[in-house]
């Protein structure tokens, strides 16, 4: 997820969350809700339709995986269907997923009627371990918050864990499965924008669909094959242009440094009718707000996390900086080395509210823990995963070589893509390549911008691209 300027973007989740609607740390003064948020005080965040009040309590259980999902959205009668491929292995007695708000109509267990029960936002199907297939028809909420399928924008949005709002799933990170997508019951004259196949494993919240009267412009073809397109809203074009004027070579530094793409060979960026700032990495056609279309750090930014936060998964949510903080390193390497322009200067003037004293919107941006925390209600949700992330990777290529460091995280994205990964893997994985003289100053990267809650005193210095 990224904004024009982040802070921004994070700026209006928060207002809609906390004008009754969500709760989350405030990096910036709000508006709107007649109040100014100083970010002192976080009341609980509440899902306004279902009760949920963030971290699963009861998670799914770690016995099982849920392999695919061919799901069909109905968008003017709101049904669904769903044909959910699962595993359970060990002493497994039951099928266990998140159906949000769902109103589940029938079920068939491999083929035949099954017997369920559906307690809060959850159904559980008796059966043995073994692989199965769960048929479920049921009817989905139109909502007007960031939690489903919302109507007014025409697009959905799940992040990051309101999955269960539009199909049965398993909203664990590290639970990747791939997907077979068919959407209908939308106006002839507009366009519904959405991968009909993932074949690669991905997080629950990737799969995504915008309906519009949408205008499709090729912007080109990558080294690798990767056709890039743009779709704008009537009136957005020029903007949209303008924001992805660097987004093919962008695009083609990530293919070519880090490894090939994994969600399939066409692409793009999705202009979505939100109200502010922002960006959402549903890959392959990912979504950048209205306002944010002229910005070619959302464009590239969204594109980057199809190798990190949807190529990569996150093993728990205490993992943001693997998304967050890689994604924004590697975006600003691929635009700096497209003729784009250079985020670290925007990364540095993060830093500077950050790293004040007293800032209320610092944090530790590596956790210890793993499964213990509501991202949005938890202080790692901040800008903390993206700017001491994006730094601690431009330090560390201080210490060993900006070349060195992409061959590293071209290596960690090879071996993981398809699975899930914690920050401390990645730590570690680098940790292994860098040579005893510069240790010292590794580990010290590592504590300052991972670990310590204080930010390095010359943090600028050491966070300005070599």
């Amino acid at each position: 997820m990224a904004g024009a300027s982040r802070r921004e973007y994070l700026g209006l989740v928060r207002t809609l969350f906390a004008c009754g609607r969500f709760a989350l740390v405030v990096l910036a003064p709000l508006t709107g809700c007649g109040t100014a948020d100083t970010g002192a005080d976080r009341p609980p965040r509440q899902h306004p339709d279902t009760g949920d009040t963030g971290a699963d309590p009861d998670p799914v259980p770690a016995s099982q995986d849920v392999i695919s999902t061919d799901l069909h959205l109905d968008l003017k009668s709101l049904k669904g269907h769903a044909v959910v491929t699962v595993v359970t292995a060990g002493d497994a007695d039951a099928i266990h997923l998140k159906v949000g708000d769902l109103v589940i109509s029938t079920v068939k267990l491999d083929g035949a009627d099954a017997e369920y029960t559906v307690i809060d936002d959850r159904i559980k199907v008796p059966a043995a371990a073994g692989s199965h297939e769960l048929d479920v028809n049921y009817s989905f909420s139109a909502h007007e918050e960031w939690a489903g399928w919302m109507p007014k924008e025409g697009l959905t949005f799940d992040w990051p864990y309101f999955c269960g709002n539009l199909f049965p799933c398993n909203p664990d990170t590290a639970d990747g499965l791939t997907f077979t997508f068919d959407v209908t019951g939308y106006a002839d004259e507009m366009t519904a924008v959405y991968p009909t196949e993932i074949a690669a494993e991905a997080p629950p919240y990737m799969l995504a669909v915008a309906v519009a009267d949408f205008t499709e412009t090729d912007l080109g073809t990558t080294t690798a094959g990767t056709d890039v397109s743009l779709w704008t809203l009537p009136g957005g074009l020029d903007n949209g242009l303008q924001g992805t004027k660097n987004l093919v070579a962008g695009f083609d530094f990530l293919e070519q440094t880090y490894g090939p793409y994994s969600f399939g060979d066409h692409v793009g960026t999705v202009e979505a009718a939100w109200s502010d700032l922002g960006g959402m990495e549903h890959h392959p056609y990912w979504h950048s707000s209205t306002e944010s279309m002229r910005s070619e750090e959302v464009h590239i930014h969204e594109a980057a996390h199809g190798w990190y936060g949807d190529g990569v998964r996150l093993e728990c949510w205490e993992d943001l900086t693997l998304s967050e903080g890689t994604t924004s390193y590697i975006a600003g390497r691929a635009l700096a080395e497209s003729g784009g322009p250079d985020l670290f200067e925007t990364y540095i003037e993060e830093l500077d509210y950050l790293c004040a004293d007293g800032s209320p919107a610092n944090t530790i941006a590596m956790p210890t823990t793993c499964g213990a925390i509501d991202i949005l209600e938890d202080p790692l949700w901040s800008m903390v995963p993206y700017m001491k992330g994006a730094c601690f990777y431009e330090d560390v290529s201080h210490v060993i070589g900006t070349e060195a460091l992409d061959l590293i995280l071209a290596d960690f994205y090879q071996q993981h893509v398809g699975g899930a990964a914690r920050m401390g893997d990645m730590v570690e994985f680098i940790r292994a390549e860098v040579p005893a003289e510069q240790m010292a100053a590794y580990d010290d990267a590592v504590k300052v911008w991972l670990e310590d809650l204080a930010c390095p005193s010359d943090y600028a210095e050491r966070c300005t691209a070599g």
